[in-house]
This record gives structure tokens, C-alpha cells and sequence, in this order.
């Protein structure tokens, strides 16, 4: 290569942004893929408001939809039918004490989605 993932994380060592990573294994699944990039970027994102750069090698894309929920996710700041109804209300809860300090009392979904696009890079 040609040091771009090199440059990537000093980059984002220099504006405070933590690293997110995906998994490598062999028989990489969708279901596998979404779990990591949710506990290592989307919750860390929306929930906590961290700053994350996400990392993704081409050898971690085993199969085209992860380019397809890759692409959602950056774009729109979810990936469709990611999560059950009981995984939603989970993250409902958490952002309702973010959301109360902040001001928000309403729409927390998408206050949460709208913190993914703007802390997920």
C-alpha cells in the first residue's frame, strides 16, 4: 500500500477521533458485520457521541452488501432494517438522558441517527 490507512489513523489521533474496526474473519456474515459495526461505530456514534473514523479494508468486504449497508450508513446514518423493535427501544432509552441535557425531548430516533452522520466518518 500506499500508507493511506497510516495516514488515516494519525489523522484522526490528531482531531481526537477513536478508531472504528470490522472483523476479518473467513466466513465474515452480514449479521456478524452489522453486530461489529454497531458495537464499534453506530452506538459509539449516536449514543455517546464519540467521534469515530471507520476504517474498512478491502479484504474485510467478503461479500457486496456490506458495500450496500456501508453505503447507507455514511449517506444516511443507519443501515435499513438493522435493528429488531426491541434493539430500537434500546437505543430509544439510552439517548433519553443525552437527549434531556442536550434539549431535545422528542424524535429521539433521529436525533440519534442524526448524531451517527455527523460523529461517523
Amino acid at each position: 500500500g500506499c500508507g493511506k490507512q497510516t495516514l488515516t489513523k494519525m489523522a484522526s489521533y490528531i482531531t481526537g477521533c477513536r478508531i472504528g474496526t470490522l472483523g476479518t474473519e473467513k466466513n465474515y456474515t452480514q449479521k456478524k458485520f452489522r453486530e461489529d459495526i454497531s458495537e464499534s461505530s453506530i452506538k459509539p456514534s449516536g449514543i455517546e457521541g464519540t467521534t469515530i473514523s471507520l476504517i474498512v479494508n478491502d479484504n474485510q468486504i467478503t461479500n457486496e452488501i456490506f458495500l450496500d449497508d456501508l453505503n447507507s450508513l455514511l449517506n444516511a446514518g443507519e443501515i435499513p432494517n438493522m435493528w429488531e423493535s426491541e434493539e430500537k427501544d434500546e437505543i430509544i432509552r439510552e439517548m433519553r438522558d443525552v437527549a434531556r441535557k442536550l434539549g431535545v425531548n422528542e424524535g429521539l430516533y433521529n436525533f440519534f441517527i442524526t448524531r451517527v452522520r455527523d460523529n461517523l466518518h
